[in-house]
């Protein structure tokens, strides 16, 4: 009988928890639970941000747009994750780049990274040896999901597994914000050093922009549709017009997006640099006055139209931003200052036009975008524009 109780007491401490933060022992065991991604839908333990698509089995689920990821709660020590990397390019390094923030970690660039290096199915390490207790683990795509016309980056997740147990997902904030934009908004080369002349998605900085930096500063929920060398109308090549994609869980993707999964309070688009290329005719080379005319008429043409989009499909309460003015893209300015004052005339309201920082005196991130200390100034701007509007739930933000 006594080497009978002496097994049982053994085996309680061993299985009886582990170490606090004091060295003493937690009362809580420490069991392992994995919970795939459709076990995590149903069950409504994850909270998904920006927009994502499921596979078509339903047991994973893709998100590859900047700022784009999900956030998970749970009582324990550690999580993994499993997650599929794709990428496709034969020129750039792209992989799939995280950032992964835990608890009240709010600060991009000392979060920690994860590079998706390898293409298929792997599981990852999110967090270890935590104090056991309740802890929020958040992780977002800091690189964008297609460059140019061809190229893409794509993550899907698959399961969380931890050691302790996955509890009720987090609370959908009250505000939230869309963003439509190209490589400014993708953070494009922002950490890039001198001697790093190509791209490269390590150096791209999607959480350290205006439009993330934003959303931060307003305690809002943030969806972002972005890709380098894209714009309103025609960006740097064939078939690179954002808003052609507006009802699409992604770029050049064949899943349609479901609009009642968010609807923002706030739009900011930030599209026109790469449009303006194009109106020069930088790319291909100097265009007649006309013919610049011309691309210019169409350009505010396809904005407005996309500007009627977004209010019958949001409501007219939505509040959107024509902002421009990071990539000094002089020959726009004026045109849409007179296509925002045109629209609220014709009855399109709550449609403002809005200059973001220049970047003077800043210099220049890689290929000419905006340094980190330009994007501050930039939300600045918009922090306190946008507190002068009063959301649709009639919370002053």
């Amino acid at each position: 009988m006594s080497l009978l109780i002496f097994i049982l007491i053994n085996a309680f401490f061993a299985c009886g928890g582990n170490k606090n933060e004091n060295g003493g022992e937690n009362l809580e065991p420490i069991i392992t639970t994995r919970k795939t991604y459709r076990q995590l839908a149903d069950e409504k333990l994850i909270k998904m941000h920006g927009r994502h698509y499921e596979s078509g089995s339903g047991s994973a689920v893709w998100f590859n747009q900047t700022a784009s990821g999900f956030e998970i709660n749970f009582r324990g020590i550690s999580l993994s994750a499993e997650f599929t990397a794709d990428w496709k390019t034969t020129e750039l390094s792209i992989q799939p780049q995280l950032q992964i923030f835990v608890d009240d970690e709010n600060d991009a660039p000392s979060a920690t990274r994860l590079e998706l290096a390898v293409k298929g199915k792997r599981t990852y390490t999110i967090v270890d040896g935590l104090t056991y207790g309740d802890h929020n683990i958040k992780i977002f795509k800091k690189s964008e999901s297609v460059l140019y016309g061809t190229a893409y980056s794509r993550i899907a997740l698959h399961a969380i597994s931890c050691k302790g147990e996955i509890v009720s997902s987090s609370n959908r904030k009250p505000l939230k914000i869309e963003v439509f934009g190209d490589s400014v908004t993708c953070g494009y080369g922002m950490s890039a050093r001198p001697f790093e002349t190509e791209f490269s998605t390590r150096t791209e900085e999607g959480l350290q922009t205006y439009a993330y930096l934003t959303a931060r500063a307003l305690d809002a929920d943030l969806q972002i549709m972005a890709a380098s060398g894209w714009g309103i109308n025609v960006g740097l090549g064939p078939n690179t017009s954002v808003p052609t994609w507006f009802n699409y869980a992604d770029i050049n993707c064949t899943a349609l997006w479901d609009h009642t999964k968010f609807r923002p309070d706030i739009i900011i688009i930030n599209l026109g640099a790469n449009d303006a290329a194009y109106i020069r005719g930088d790319a291909a080379g100097p265009v007649s006055k006309t013919e610049s005319d011309r691309r210019l008429n169409e350009y505010i043409m396809r904005y407005g139209v996309f500007l009627e989009t977004l209010q019958d499909v949001y409501g007219e309460g939505l509040k959107i931003l024509c902002c421009y003015g990071v990539m000094s893209e002089t020959e726009i300015y004026a045109p849409i200052d007179e296509m925002v004052e045109r629209l609220n005339t014709q009855g399109l309201i709550n449609i403002h036009s809005l200059k973001l920082s220049e970047g003077v005196g800043n210099g220049k991130a890689l290929h000419g975008h905006p340094t980190y200390q330009t994007n501050i100034e930039s939300v600045e701007i918009l922090v306190n524009y946008i507190r002068t509007f009063r959301c649709r739930y009639n919370v002053c933000v």
